[in-house]
């Protein structure tokens, strides 16, 4: 995905002008229901949620990769899907409530913390649904160790570049990584899209379909997230198109049953990359959530939470679609 020049322009003309560097904020609070826990990946501190019953099969949700991203995304999932599952939603090494170092970001890292989430804290084959970029991370995981992983729920998968011709989100390229990290070179670029201006667009413009899901505390938790201590770190790396999975040849590989959940108005990628997927796998699955756009799991989140329960509940995943009124994309 290239960001836009009517779209970029804008938001560098608002962080020249706004006055947004070195903002004061708050610390970031959880808002999922559950208990708070911590593993250690690597020496690092990560932070997650559980609820749910133990007994009952888990499911992990892995937030996506962008400016504020944290485990917040999955709020009108988390609870409702603890009713059929025990449920996990971590937040990723350099997001959220988890440590944001200053290192070398790069794909590996996140499919690694992806493994060790599933091999030392879950500790048995889990349902895992990821939304965006992590969604070729899941994927990755399951065509690398498929005995960690039962099903998939990929939601509006970013990065399908076989298909589309594209490379996934790159908005500086690989080579400009080592010059991001340059002291105060990469925190004024990403201090650009960290904006209440840039939050505000991006959501705008790729997130949600009603303008009036965008309410003044939802931006507000966004620019809170992103204005953490290192908060930056993490995204220069996906700016420079450093965390991006395969998706494209990859899809036709996995074994395990898997649904495209996808907002039929999204444009970061577009539904048609969804049907292209489906063509390569037998076992995978689609359905459209009317008037909603990548955020398709929150707007659109009573839906979501009926297709994912009746996917992942029932060995016929596609009988149990059809079942209850969803129709598949075929």
């Amino acid at each position: 995905m290239i960001i836009p020049t009517k779209i970029l322009l804008p938001l560098a003309l608002a962080a020249t002008t706004g006055g947004i560097f070195g903002s004061k904020v708050p610390a970031m609070k959880s808002v999922l229901p559950g208990e708070a826990k911590e593993f250690n990946f690597k020496g690092y501190r990560i932070f997650y949620k559980s609820a749910g019953n133990p007994q009952k099969p888990p499911l992990v949700f892995v937030h996506g990769i962008g400016a504020g991203a944290s485990s917040f995304e999955w709020r009108y999932n988390f609870e409702p899907l603890s009713a059929h599952f025990q449920v996990f939603a971590y937040d990723l090494l350099g997001f959220g409530l988890s440590q944001r170092p200053d290192l070398e970001y790069s794909l590996e890292t996140y499919l690694k913390l992806l493994t060790a989430f599933l091999q030392e804290v879950v500790q048995q084959p889990a349902y895992v649904a990821a939304v965006s970029v992590t969604a070729g991370h899941a994927l990755q995981v399951a065509l690398r160790q498929p005995e960690l992983i039962k099903k998939l729920v990929l939601v509006v998968p970013a990065g399908a570049n076989n298909l589309t011709n594209s490379k996934g989100p790159n908005i500086t390229g690989k080579s400009s990584y080592p010059f991001l990290r340059l002291p105060g070179v990469g925190k004024n670029l990403f201090s650009v899209f960290s904006s209440r201006f840039g939050i505000n667009s991006f959501m705008q413009n790729f997130m949600y379909y009603d303008p009036k899901f965008i309410t003044p505390e939802l931006a507000d938790y966004y620019y809170i997230a992103s204005h953490q201590p290192g908060a930056e770190h993490a995204p220069l790396a996906f700016f420079a198109n450093r965390l991006n999975a395969e998706i494209g040849e990859s899809f036709g590989k996995l074994t395990q049953p898997t649904l495209l959940v996808w907002g039929k108005e999204a444009t970061v990628s577009r539904p048609q990359e969804g049907y292209g997927l489906l063509k390569q796998n037998a076992k995978a699955h689609m359905v459209l959530l009317e008037k909603t756009k990548l955020a398709c799991n929150e707007e659109g989140a009573e839906a979501f939470n009926r297709v994912v329960a009746a996917f992942l509940s029932n060995p016929e995943s596609k009988i149990t679609l059809e079942e209850n009124g969803f129709k598949l994309v075929h």
